[in-house]
């Protein structure tokens, strides 16, 4: 936030299961937030380059992960069926 120092809190107030649309869409919301994020801060020169790099990094390592090394990267695609 850029008007509020965060909230740290003791106790849970979430839980994500996997499947649900964070997880489906996971790549949309990569492209989203990094909107947000311009939007917000407006990065300008270098800024506006190391938000993009930061951005692609941690996708390339979400992308790695969830195709590659996650244990449900074998899994078969929903609705596909052979």
């Amino acid at each position: 936030s850029t008007i509020e120092p965060p909230l740290i809190l003791d106790q849970v107030l979430m839980i994500f299961r996997e499947g649900g649309t964070s997880t489906d869409n996971w790549q949309q919301s990569f492209k989203e937030f990094h909107q947000a994020r311009c939007q917000v801060f407006q990065p300008e020169g270098i800024e506006q380059m190391r938000e993009l790099r930061d951005t692609y990094l941690h996708f390339a390592k979400v992308w790695i992960y969830r195709k590659v090394l996650s244990p449900n990267s074998f899994l078969p695609v929903k609705g596909v069926t052979q």
